[in-house]
């Protein structure tokens, strides 16, 4: 229901978490850097906990922040993603961005 705009980024890289649990992208262009944790599986606080190491990580803040939940995402992990202002976007959200640019749609395996 909310609006950003997308910027047009000059640098895009990725990483897997220590655990392996979850893939995140930087993704920097000249107006800000946004940083997306994707996880596969449902997400719980320790997934949520970790993301929110991973931007302390950082000497520059990050204003853009999504998570990506493909399977879902837990009652209390929902709430402090909400509360450290991550965006949390779900596969139904994911599939209409997609569409929007003509691309495939992204469908789970199991």
């Amino acid at each position: 229901g909310k609006r950003f705009k997308c910027q047009d980024f000059g640098e895009v890289s990725t990483r897997v978490s220590p655990s392996g649990r979850l893939t995140s992208v930087l993704a920097k262009s000249s107006q800000g850097r946004w940083m997306c944790q994707i996880a596969q599986k449902p997400v719980g606080e320790e997934e949520v906990g970790e993301f929110l190491e991973a931007l302390d990580r950082y000497k520059k803040p990050i204003k853009n922040r999504i998570l990506l939940a493909l399977s879902g995402i837990g009652l209390n992990a929902k709430l402090l993603a909400q509360e450290s202002r991550i965006h949390i976007w779900d596969l139904k959200s994911l599939n209409f961005l997609l569409s929007l640019f003509g691309k495939n749609k992204v469908i789970l395996n199991g």
